[in-house]
């Protein structure tokens, strides 16, 4: 499996923010196979090259194929159950709440998941009586959300979704958008989806986390002779990394203005960790809470 899927990955030249499409740019810090820049406009960082399209649905088509890049993603699209509270519930109840919290009618209201995975998140939220649709484009996934949580998906990527006239209350991006070279066609197809008042819910990597400031520092104190940390911030599938500025910035060019968010810290329970690692990990986390520099944002707009 590991060496099938090396040979899926190829890589592609952006050469512009993802975001803005501005061209100017400082470079951050090189990592493996690319280099990670900031835009000189909206600040926003990304890497180039990054993955190819084909080669970001390969990797996110299974557990395998996942664990084939990182072994720590073992387990991950199984992970969630509506019987067993977990960090990563509460932060999608917490999401949820956020949304009903700004709505007059509360009833009936309707979502749309892009890239939902294996349906947890419109498990939960079917379970407190929103109506549910999603899409993801494995079909080892569509089919475990079907299985495992009665949730029925469709198999297509959200570039390729024919959207027709029915209109939704929620677009949600969990984890998504951070992965796409080209996030403004999403959020504008998103936008033309969401009713009138809708809102936008997106969850993502905070790239002004502890971990992300800790792993570059000790990168530049030790001349670039200790890389450790930077693998679980920088890597291939994730072309796009957010803070909250650069968030609100992507969001405020398709005219869609911040109604609430808040940082989180990773559900270390979804991950395969070494028990040396699971240590760090949650030692990192514990400061990050306490520093305030979680490694998680999730936020709405409108």
């Amino acid at each position: 499996m590991k060496e099938s899927m090396a040979q899926k990955i190829l890589l592609t030249t952006l050469g512009r923010c993802p975001a803005c499409g501005n061209q100017a740019r400082k470079q951050v810090i090189a990592i493996k196979d690319t280099a990670v820049y900031e835009c000189s406009s909206c600040t926003l960082r990304y890497i180039d090259p990054c993955l190819s399209l084909e080669s970001m649905e390969n990797a996110y088509e299974s557990d395998e194929t996942l664990t084939s890049l990182h072994s720590f993603h073992e387990g991950y699209y199984d992970y969630g159950s509506l019987a067993c509270e977990s960090k990563t519930s509460r932060d999608y109840k917490k999401a949820l709440r956020l949304i009903e919290a700004s709505r007059l009618d509360k009833k009936n209201l309707s979502i749309f998941d892009v890239g939902a995975g294996n349906g947890f998140f419109l498990a939960i939220a079917k379970e407190r009586g929103w109506r549910v649709a999603g899409i993801d484009s494995s079909p080892k996934n569509v089919e475990l959300a079907k299985r495992k949580f009665n949730v029925d998906l469709i198999c297509t990527n959200f570039a390729f979704y024919k959207k027709n006239e029915h209109k939704f209350d929620v677009i949600s991006f969990w984890d998504v958008i951070e992965h796409l070279p080209d996030p403004n066609s999403a959020i504008q197809k998103a936008k033309e989806m969401l009713s009138p008042n809708g809102q936008l819910l997106i969850g993502v990597p905070n790239d002004q986390s502890l971990l992300r400031r800790l792993s570059i520092l000790i990168h530049r104190v030790t001349f670039g002779w200790v890389k450790k940390g930077l693998d679980k911030v920088y890597f291939l599938e994730h072309v796009a990394y957010f803070n909250l500025r650069s968030l609100t910035g992507l969001m405020r060019r398709h005219g869609l203005e911040r109604t609430g968010y808040f940082y989180t810290s990773t559900d270390l329970n979804r991950f395969s960790f070494k028990v040396s690692e699971k240590l760090i990990a949650h030692t990192v986390v514990t400061l990050g809470k306490l520093t305030g520099l979680q490694n998680r944002l999730v936020a709405v707009f409108k």
